[in-house]
């Protein structure tokens, strides 16, 4: 378990554009590490406003870092995941941006899924694996396959790299959950709401 800081030392970091290809991630059947926060998910906080928090500590290394939500409620447990779209230069290369599934775990989250080059929209599927709903996003880019990737939960979390297998591609769509045309509305982590 790895617990976050409740204060954050200035960091001053360099715009660096990602590119070229991400760094291959090794399978691992462990469980995704909870991550502790003060301010988890409460009756009375929204998991939404406990899930900005913890992405702002999340990312907190990785500079400017904008993101879009939404709550779904992904394992059929009566209480909603988050999935996020986090965008900033750290994380975005020509290949898309990190797409991430937060479970509320105790005061904090479980990180289901943190999957790079993802590209928009993210969609929910109708089916289901090991008791969690399906995700696509879209991939594309770079020489290879274009398409709907297919994620599905393994039993543990999602993958973290969509263009590699057992990721599948496929035509449709699921119902979108962000959408494609967000950019605009996305949100900066630990920005002062107005």
């Amino acid at each position: 378990m790895r617990i976050i800081p409740t204060m954050l030392a200035p960091v001053t970091m360099l715009a660096i554009t990602a590119c070229g290809s991400p760094p291959v991630q090794e399978e691992t059947s462990e469980a995704p590490a909870t991550e502790v926060m003060p301010e988890g998910p409460s009756d009375a906080m929204p998991v939404a406003d406990a899930a900005d928090g913890f992405l702002t500590q999340h990312f907190a290394d990785d500079g400017e870092v904008s993101v879009a939500t939404a709550a779904i409620d992904l394992n059929g447990d009566g209480m909603d995941e988050i999935v996020a779209y986090a965008s900033g230069p750290m994380l975005c290369g020509s290949g898309g941006c990190n797409v991430l599934v937060l479970e509320p775990a105790g005061e904090g989250f479980t990180v289901r899924m943190d999957a790079s080059v993802s590209k928009l929209p993210v969609t929910v599927l109708d089916s289901s694996s090991h008791g969690w709903r399906d995700l696509t996003v879209w991939v594309g880019g770079g020489g290879g396959e274009s398409g709907n990737a297919v994620l599905r939960f393994d039993g543990t979390g999602y993958p973290s790299n969509p263009t590699v297998p057992p990721v599948t591609l496929q035509e449709e769509q699921g119902t979108v959950l962000i959408a494609q045309d967000v950019w605009d509305s996305m949100r900066k982590l630990g920005a002062p709401e107005s």
